[in-house]
């Protein structure tokens, strides 16, 4: 069985990201319990994986807890992924948004690495990263070191790999992988 092709991963121009950043801002402000003072969120997430998210709160005494991310914003973040997709770079793992507030005014800034020093999380698969890369492809100077150990031994199954020379890059199921029918197992 082959794994199907992703959808492309759609870029957004810069007029469409600062509206995907700011209705991430709203959400958040609305999703917060009066007297905050600064939100900020890390999402992390691979295509098809499922995303990690957590969320700090600092209040106007500034004291710090944590907080739900309000529903709407992980749908913003996931926009937000794939509209910064840059073709041959790929996009980011990890997202940190801060939004602060102050006399009834607020702004934010956030950091998207599209590079990094490390795995951003040990819960997701080598697997999960294939896939991730299948959909948000990267060149070879932009696989870093961690990455390139993720893939290493992989089956090609996802394609994101690497792409193999020939006529027919999907020679169809692999037996290693998939089980056969007539045995009854599966």
């Amino acid at each position: 069985m082959s794994v199907p092709a992703p959808e492309p991963a759609e870029r957004a121009d810069a007029t469409e990201l600062e509206e995907i950043l700011r209705d991430i801002a709203a959400k958040l402000a609305s999703g917060m319990k009066p007297g905050w003072s600064e939100v900020t969120i890390e999402w992390t997430a691979l295509s098809g994986a499922g995303h990690l998210s957590s969320c700090s709160v600092v209040d106007d005494r500034g004291r710090s807890r944590g907080a739900s991310i309000p529903p709407d914003v992980n749908d913003l973040c996931e926009r937000l992924r794939d509209g910064m997709y840059r073709e041959g770079v790929g996009t980011w793992f990890t997202l940190t948004f801060r939004l602060s507030r102050c006399g009834g005014r607020t702004a934010y800034d956030y950091e998207a690495s599209y590079d990094y020093e490390g795995r951003p999380s040990e819960l997701f698969r080598p697997e999960s990263y294939a896939r991730d890369l299948r959909r948000y492809p990267r060149d070879d100077a932009h696989l870093p070191d961690w990455l390139r150990e993720q893939l290493r031994g992989l089956p090609n199954v996802y394609g994101g790999i690497h792409l193999e020379p020939g006529p027919d890059p999907d020679p169809g199921p692999d037996p290693d992988l998939d089980p056969d029918p007539g045995s009854g197992s599966g």
